[in-house]
């Protein structure tokens, strides 16, 4: 079987072919937001590298979110028009999920992978060293994310590609540390043995929040509704 996993849901791109267990391609493109223009070339690229072609990929594996709207968008649009031309099974994982998976929990830590999602907020979720949720995916500023793990008694570890940006509130925390990762075709394609297959059709990217031109003209629109329920006739 071959597998072809992408991962374009931040900066960074990452494709991998495998096959049955094994790797026989790999590009990590770090960084980029040019995912329109390079991920097609550069899944025929690893095809040629592995000497395949595109019809003999069996099984499409694709983070959708949450992350860069552009890069969701184009990596999930891509892998549903693929899986859907070949007629071919598509799984889809959670970003954080992945980036949950890249890192071996010691015992008693908790995982929080996160991605910035800009003015001092993150795509977040927090993870015990098994796997088990502890806190769902989730849009939610830095702050909010550090007074709730101020409850907890466990060492945690932050893992994410966008450490820099929030280390300086991460140490105020005494038992946490953090880790900078980038997400991993290769784990995405790991970790999805036994999930679920999706319709292609039905597939949409795990945004968590609107973006943020929908939400500049959602208020806007909102004061105009005030505005016209103030008139008086």
């Amino acid at each position: 079987m071959i597998t072809l996993a992408i991962e374009a849901s931040n900066k960074t791109l990452s494709i991998a072919l495998q096959k049955d267990k094994e790797i026989v391609a790999f590009e990590h493109i770090h960084p980029t937001l040019q995912h329109s223009i390079v991920l097609a070339s550069t899944v025929d690229t690893l095809c040629k590298q592995a000497q395949l072609i595109p019809q003999q990929i069996s099984k499409i594996i694709v983070s959708n979110g949450p992350g860069s709207y552009t890069g969701l968008r184009i990596g999930v649009t891509y892998a549903k028009t693929l899986a859907y031309t070949l007629k071919i099974p598509l799984i889809a994982l959670p970003s954080l999920d992945l980036l949950a998976n890249m890192y071996v929990a010691q015992e008693d830590e908790w995982i929080v992978p996160f991605f910035d999602a800009r003015r001092h907020h993150v795509y977040a979720g927090i993870y015990d060293k098994n796997g088990q949720v502890i806190l769902e995916n989730c849009h939610i500023s830095f702050d909010s994310l550090l007074e709730f793990l101020k409850q907890c008694s466990k060492q945690i570890v932050f893992i994410s590609p966008d450490i820099e940006s929030y280390q300086e509130d991460i140490i105020t925390l005494e038992n946490a540390r953090s880790v900078i990762v980038y997400p991993d075709a290769r784990v995405l394609a790991r970790i999805a043995d036994n999930a679920d297959t999706v319709d292609p059709h039905l597939l949409t990217p795990l945004y968590l929040k609107k973006a943020e031109a929908e939400e500049k003209w959602l208020v806007e629109h909102q004061e105009v509704h005030h505005l016209v329920e103030r008139v008086k006739y």
